[in-house]
């Protein structure tokens, strides 16, 4: 009886010294002991996912909830009417992004924090708000859609996650040096830290969508070209509009073989004018349609070489493609595939002329053998790829299936590239034919094999 009436005397003590201590001690007290219950992982914080969110009216929805919710704190205090209307203002310019961070053990969402472009610096220490670092708080102001919505990254962001092998795209200098598509980027810009103006030197040699690839095709192009990204990705290659105009460079030319005949189908004989045009202009008007992506390009003659550019001294005959034309869907990040990479696809619908040419010394221009004939082929080029940017090996591997509907014979085609780090590696390109009314038309290949060593300088 004596030791139950002790208890007693003890429980009350302590609940009327616990009354006397103050509210912040107390809260304080509750913080450490709440904190306390999670596994800490500070020791692994550099390789906890990190993005910010730049996306504005999905920054406008979370900053709605969290003013609802009360939730907002400067130093801990209470923020005034008049300091969150500032505030506000700066997101309705659309100069406030969000960064969160994803724990180490598990996908939730371990802090979220407010910060606008002008204060980004090396330490992104510079927060008007105070910083979230309660993942029950978060799930239960933001809701479970929302919340769910984040962590899927369906928005535009910028991925700052450390990678075990930091091979990340970035855009201060860009140099690709391979046979078939290589640029050097010689000038950027930005307006502001969510967007990105490059212009590079670019070279094009053939074109896949018409199975006229690499050095196949007579011309090689020289182009310019500008590209415009609306907001900075470093986890893979991400552009919101490119435009690429040059001229084509003879490649193959009659004067260079000895029996135009043989090993060479296709000859060049004229200028050219060349452009190429990417980008998803679906996001002016709609939401969520970022993996999309629409390509236009073409190549068109503007003149035609007389006769005395070839210098040849005996008669000949051969082939000229002088014109193309290419419209290309692409869409990227479909699904996952067996965590190996991503599923992505294509289809195109592609148009290009062949010209049977007679040469001969007596005649200022060539002659046209087949003046009646169609010279525009009609295909459609399908597409199946799976990508991976992340860790040591970057790989985009692709199998196509091309389609002519005007000489009815398709082609097999397996494509591959593979980068180490993302600076040094190769690409290869393999095609077969498969003709369905006895044989390939004379300009074609039975098979076209091509091979490119790569290296990358990118920082």
């Amino acid at each position: 009886m004596v030791k139950k009436s002790f208890v007693i005397l003890f429980l009350f003590l302590n609940y009327a010294f616990w009354g006397q201590v103050p509210d912040s001690v107390k809260i304080e007290r509750v913080k450490r002991i709440y904190r306390n219950l999670e596994y800490n992982t500070i020791a692994f914080d550099d390789f906890k996912g990190t993005w910010d969110i730049t996306d504005p009216l999905f920054v406008r929805e979370i900053f709605n909830r969290l003013i609802s919710a009360n939730a907002l704190r400067v130093h801990g205090e209470k923020p005034t009417l008049k300091f969150i209307k500032e505030k506000a203002q700066d997101i309705y310019d659309g100069k406030v992004f969000i960064e969160l961070k994803r724990r180490y053990y598990d996908d939730e969402i371990e802090s979220m924090r407010f910060f606008t472009e002008s204060k980004i610096d090396s330490t992104r220490q510079t927060y008007f708000f105070d910083p979230i670092t309660d993942n029950v708080q978060i799930r239960h102001i933001l809701g479970d859609k929302v919340y769910d919505e984040l962590k899927k990254q369906f928005y535009a962001l910028n991925d700052l996650t450390k990678s075990y092998f930091d091979s990340k795209e970035a855009y201060g200098f860009d140099v690709n040096l391979q046979i078939f598509n290589p640029y050097v980027m010689f000038y950027s810009m930005t307006t502001n830290n969510r967007n990105k103006f490059l212009v590079s030197f670019s070279g094009v040699w053939g074109n896949d969508k018409i199975v006229i690839p690499g050095w196949y095709y007579p011309n090689y192009i020289a182009a310019l070209r500008v590209t415009y990204i609306d907001y900075l990705i470093n986890s893979m290659p991400h552009y919101a509009y490119s435009l690429e105009v040059g001229t084509g460079i003879s490649s193959h030319h009659p004067e260079l073989q000895t029996n135009v005949s043989n090993e060479v189908k296709l000859f060049n004989t004229g200028n050219n004018l060349y452009f190429k045009f990417e980008g998803n202009p679906l996001t002016l008007f709609m939401r969520n349609v970022d993996n999309y992506y629409f390509e236009l390009a073409g190549s068109f003659s503007i003149s035609e070489f007389p006769a005395s550019a070839y210098n040849l001294d005996y008669v000949a005959k051969f082939y000229s493609t002088r014109n193309y034309f290419v419209f290309n869907f692409t869409y990227k990040n479909i699904l996952p595939v067996l965590n190996i990479g991503w599923l992505n696809g294509s289809a195109s619908f592609s148009m290009f002329d062949i010209y049977n040419y007679l040469y001969s010394p007596k005649y200022i221009q060539l002659i046209d053998l087949e003046p009646d004939a169609s010279k525009f082929k009609y295909n459609l080029n399908l597409e199946a790829s799976i990508t991976n940017y992340e860790g040591m090996l970057h790989f985009n591997t692709a199998l196509m299936l091309n389609y002519n509907f005007s000489d009815n014979y398709s082609y097999l085609g397996l494509k591959g590239k593979f980068m180490l780090t993302n600076t040094v590696g190769f690409e290869f390109k393999y095609f077969v034919g498969i003709p369905f009314s006895g044989h390939l038309p004379y300009y074609r290949q039975g098979s076209y094999i091509l091979f490119s060593p790569i290296l990358r300088i990118n920082y």
